[in-house]
């Protein structure tokens, strides 16, 4: 694996960096439906990867996954999904270039700001 440069923001739905490339997000005050999960990112052969893991049960709605180059606030991908109880979701990010790259887990269920997750910068 290539060397990535990683940093989290906080998000309404209080991401935490617990190690490198390793991100959890929880949300449970006052929701009825809670999220768990973990962001792990990146990068192989320079190419950054995210692997979104729900750590929580089944998600009662859609959540909207975005991937954003930084700098320049672009939104390069966009995917709505329901994860099950344990279920995982991997992905690549081709057109990434040397740009340093945010993901934004918006679940339709829980109401949040628009920061970052989990961000990686593939060298």
């Amino acid at each position: 694996m290539a060397a990535a440069a990683f940093a989290a923001l906080s998000t309404a739905y209080a991401a935490e960096q617990v190690a490198k490339g390793r991100y959890t997000i929880h949300d449970g005050a006052g929701s009825s439906s809670p999220i768990s999960m973990t962001i792990e990112t990146m990068c192989q052969d320079g190419v950054p990867h995210f692997v979104v893991i729900n750590d929580g049960g089944r998600w009662p709605g859609r959540a909207a996954v975005r991937v954003f180059k930084v700098a320049s606030n672009e939104q390069l991908t966009e995917r709505e999904m329901v994860l099950i109880a344990g279920q995982t979701f991997r992905f690549r990010v081709d057109k990434a270039g040397k740009d340093e790259l945010g993901l934004w887990v918006q679940p339709s269920w829980l109401k949040g700001e628009g920061q970052f997750d989990a961000k990686v910068k593939c060298n």
